[in-house]
């Protein structure tokens, strides 16, 4: 199974003409994300994909990619597919993730694609494919993810918190 296939049944249409500007201001603002070494691959209405290489940062003991990390990578996927479709005043919050790990993730390269099954006032929902990519680039899925963010109406993404050392 390809990353290239789209899982999505619903065709989206994004609601802020510079969504893709605003998405990649907030990721790079997501320090974890960073840490690790994830980056943007895609993003469209109502889809986005992520993807990490293995390294020490994100490995388990037996030289997989660690499970937290999977998840990590599915909430960014799935998150980030629904803010496609929000307005640029409004940001989201995650609220519940599940994930079942299919089959130990091993290879270069750990890929999750995210696309929204519905896009909500308050709630929205995605759902999220994890490949592994080992040699020759060959796919094995090996999690799969519901994500459900809420809407946040009284802040844009540029929100930042304060520093705890001000003030």
């Amino acid at each position: 199974m390809s990353t290239a296939a789209t899982f999505s049944t619903k065709a989206f249409n994004a609601r802020d003409p510079n969504y893709v500007e605003r998405i990649k201001a907030t990721f790079a603002r997501q320090g974890f994300l960073r840490h690790c070494g994830v980056r943007l691959e895609e993003i469209g209405p109502g889809r986005c994909v992520v993807a990490a290489d293995f390294g020490e940062a994100v490995a388990q003991q037996h030289g997989y990619f660690h499970g937290g990390f999977i998840g990590a990578l599915a909430d960014a996927a799935g998150a980030i597919a629904a803010s496609t479709l929000m307005e640029a005043s409004q940001s989201l919050l995650t609220v519940e993730y599940k994930i079942n790990l299919l089959a130990p993730a091993e290879g270069s390269t750990l890929r999750a694609v995210g696309d929204v099954v519905r896009s909500g006032r308050t709630l929205s929902v995605s759902q999220v494919h994890l490949f592994s990519v080992g040699e020759n680039d060959k796919e094995q899925l090996c999690a799969l993810a519901t994500v459900t963010v809420i809407t946040l109406t009284s802040r844009g993404d540029g929100w930042q918190r304060a520093s705890a050392s001000t003030g």
